[in-house]
């Protein structure tokens, strides 16, 4: 664009030059002096005295307005640009109206700025320069948070062949800072084209395609982001192996096995029976993979009572079996909900539907890249109904305590002081309070250079004593279990 510019100013200066020799004016003579000066806040003076003495054309005086321009420019005098402009703003041409837009640019005045520029791109003598206008407009309209207007600017700028690396990464993180990732995406795949992305660009451009639900991008980028070398492991590092392990599972499977001392029924899963040592299994697979945060898991699952106190019956008679689905329709929330066919295996078992509903918030059980000790919680609320027997379940749980990693190994230990809350509709009394302190251990499985790891072994042991309600809540409970 410079040199578009610096071309028409020579043809203007000779043109004077030519003029002054015919009839050497005192603006013509001023005139001059401001071509030939070096220095831009001379000739600035010069032309300003050229234009106060009079005695030129209006071709002339114009072209002393441009080169005025340019020479404040240089100085920096903003509103001197625009005023040795603002003569002629009426006129729309690509040398008036991208000057005045730098101009404005430079005032700080971004309204009147991004109208210059789109009317200085739309006269524009070659493709660099409509760029360069285009450019400039998008940044003028951003600057005003005019959402719909700066992804439209954005949108035509996308179909210009002679973008730089940088444009299509700016203009990728604008499309972004206005919520349009399909745009986003095709400006970063563009500057993928120049030289593939890594680092911080990778990750804020997995994270783009993330919320498009574009998971294998997503996670192509995210490899990219954990690529060079490596310094060992830290905070943002493991959090994008994490990441990387949620997003790559489409299926997993657990194993449960119970032990409750007290009177209540055993499990994690309402209406799973009773008895005080149960075992439980379940698969699933994710059809739709991690939906960005809001999973859908297709499962199948069974529960066997081994060993009653009271005499209930045990063994293969027992299980009861499940055949349902569940969704998780918040990213931000661990809610699920679910439906499921409880199938009788066992002929003790039943045949019922149950409708459940879960939340949970847990923290200090995950492996930490930057401390071996942190704080630990977790709440736990799981509801369900049979609808046939018409019988609800329910169960809170809270824990609080601190969980520690040993060697910043793969093992946790979390002593922990809880709070179990208890409801079976089918009992007589129906509900039981009881606290009581704890130890959790989890031993973290199956990672590599990408993924964090997936899998993990638990064991968790608790006294609960009675704190209201039935005693049914008051003895020893444990959970061994394995998640894959």
């Amino acid at each position: 664009m410079r040199r578009l510019i610096t071309s028409a100013l020579l043809t203007l200066m000779v043109t004077s030059a030519a003029t002054s020799i015919c009839a050497q004016t005192p603006g013509l003579n001023l005139a001059n002096a401001g071509y030939t000066a070096s220095d831009p806040a001379k000739a600035a003076l010069a032309f300003q005295a050229a234009l106060a003495a009079g005695g030129l054309s209006d071709d002339q005086a114009r072209g002393v307005r441009l080169s005025l321009s340019d020479a404040l420019s240089q100085t920096g005098d903003a509103p001197g640009r625009l005023a040795a402009l603002t003569p002629l703003a009426a006129e729309m041409s690509y040398a008036v109206q991208s000057r005045l837009a730098y101009a404005f640019d430079a005032a700080k005045r971004p309204t009147e700025a991004a109208v210059a520029y789109g009317a200085a791109a739309g006269v524009a003598p070659a493709p660099e320069a409509r760029i360069a206008m285009l450019r400039g407009r998008l940044f003028a309209l951003s600057n005003l948070s005019l959402g719909g207007e700066t992804l439209a600017t954005a949108r035509q700028l996308a179909l210009e062949p002679g973008l730089s690396r940088d444009d299509t990464i700016n203009l990728g993180y604008i499309a972004v800072r206005f919520m349009d990732d399909r745009l986003a995406q095709g400006f970063f795949a563009r500057a993928d084209a120049f030289q593939p992305l890594a680092g911080a660009l990778a990750l804020d451009a997995a994270y783009s395609a993330q919320r498009l639900g574009d998971q294998a991008l997503a996670v192509r980028y995210l490899k990219r982001s954990l690529d060079g070398p490596e310094s060992g492991e830290t905070t943002r590092r493991y959090q994008v192996r994490r990441e990387l392990a949620d997003l790559s599972r489409r299926a997993g499977a657990y194993a449960s096995l119970f032990y409750d001392d007290t009177g209540a029924r055993t499990g994690r899963v309402p209406g799973a029976g009773s008895g005080n040592l149960q075992a439980g299994t379940e698969a699933y697979i994710r059809p739709l993979g991690y939906n960005n945060g809001r999973p859908v898991e297709v499962f199948v699952r069974a529960f066997e009572t081994l060993n009653s106190r009271r005499g209930d019956p045990t063994g293969s008679e027992t299980v009861q079996g499940w055949v349902g689905a569940r969704v998780k329709p918040l990213a931000s929330q661990n809610l699920v909900l679910e439906g499921s066919r409880l199938v009788s295996i066992g002929s003790r078992a039943l045949d019922d539907w149950m409708v459940r509903g879960a939340w949970s918030s847990t923290s200090g059980l995950d492996l930490h890249a930057d401390r071996n000790a942190t704080r630990m919680h977790q709440v736990y609320v799981d509801v369900a109904h049979l609808t046939g027997a018409n019988a609800t379940f329910a169960v809170a749980d809270a824990r609080i305590g601190r969980s520690y990693q040993p060697g910043g190994g793969p093992l946790i230990l979390a002593p922990f002081v809880g709070a179990t809350l208890a409801y079976d509709s089918g009992l007589r009394r129906e509900a039981a309070l009881s606290a009581g302190p704890g130890v959790w251990a989890r031993l973290w499985t199956r990672q590599d250079r990408y993924r964090a790891p997936q899998s993990y072994i638990d064991l968790a042991l608790q006294y609960r004593v009675r704190m209201a309600g039935d005693r049914r809540a008051e003895g020893i409970f444990g959970i061994f279990s394995l998640a894959y």
